[in-house]
């Protein structure tokens, strides 16, 4: 039997992975497929809230029903830099014949599968987000005085469920060795049980 977590700490191993989303003319059903996932290195804090509302519904004298709404996460992801393959590949970021990295307000940016883990105190647990967009990060800088100070990007993630509801998977203490490990070979989707 395996052990499951008590804790979690240490955020690493982030990849992405584009998105591209077809639409069948026929059934109107839409597919997504995803690129090999990509390394982002230097990962320093992630905080994601989840998004949706409570909703209550009142009968009777009393509260007769109640849901939540499951509308993803969104929140923030710190990093030493945003890797240049992303600003390319994602945020449409085009060089010119000099290889002058150039940003146009006109290009819309693309959406990515976003997957990272957390260590913990049995096993890591490893994490996808299927549909995420980013903002583009913060641009700043200090200088250096008696003491160094790396500075870091910021950016606002956003993650929503793809058409089907699926918003994230992620391991636990049951998950089965040959999953685990090629966790970022591939997105991973669910296989039927």
């Amino acid at each position: 039997m395996t052990t499951a977590n008590k804790v979690k700490f240490n955020l690493k191993n982030c990849h992405y992975a584009k998105m591209t989303e077809t639409v069948d003319s026929t059934t109107g059903k839409t597919t997504y497929a995803w690129e090999t996932p990509k390394a982002w290195p230097g990962a320093v804090s992630l905080k994601l809230d989840p998004q949706g509302e409570l909703y209550k519904f009142f009968a009777d004298g009393r509260k007769y029903y109640s849901t939540t709404t499951n509308q993803g996460y969104e929140g923030d992801f710190e990093s030493a830099l945003v890797p240049e393959d992303f600003d390319q590949n994602i945020l449409g970021h085009t060089l010119d014949a000099n290889k002058v990295e150039l940003e146009n307000a006109n290009v819309e940016p693309g959406h990515f599968a976003f997957m990272f883990q957390f260590d913990g105190d049995a096993k890591a647990t490893r994490y996808v987000l299927y549909d995420c967009i980013l903002t583009r990060p913060t641009l700043e800088g200090n200088t250096v005085e008696e003491k160094m100070k790396v500075d870091t990007q910021k950016t606002t993630l956003s993650a929503a469920p793809l058409e089907n509801g699926d918003v994230c998977q992620k391991t636990n203490s049951e998950t089965l060795a040959a999953a685990y490990d090629a966790w970022y070979d591939a997105v991973y989707q669910t296989k039927a049980a």
